[in-house]
């Protein structure tokens, strides 16, 4: 089970979120994209696997939500890792 930081404006945090559960209209949660760029300036790119319910087999950057109790920095570096 994967717990997100629930927040209203201005990253007030509000409580916790479930994921897959609905959000409320007024929350959101954070997530992060991380463009990766090699000193030849190549990005590093992921294909989704083909299984994937959204988007199957498209390109992305690297990225995802950010858990609990961990700030847009430190959740992009373990989707990066």
């Amino acid at each position: 089970m994967e717990i997100w930081d629930l927040y209203v404006d201005n990253r007030n945090i509000i409580g916790e979120h479930i994921r897959g559960e609905k959000l409320p209209d007024d929350g959101y949660h954070l997530v992060v994209h991380a463009w990766i760029k090699n000193s030849n300036n190549e990005f590093l790119i992921s294909r989704r696997a083909v299984n994937r319910p959204t988007f199957p087999l498209m390109y992305e950057c690297v990225g995802g939500s950010v858990i609990k109790g961990e700030s847009s920095l430190t959740g992009a570096i373990r989707e990066i890792k």
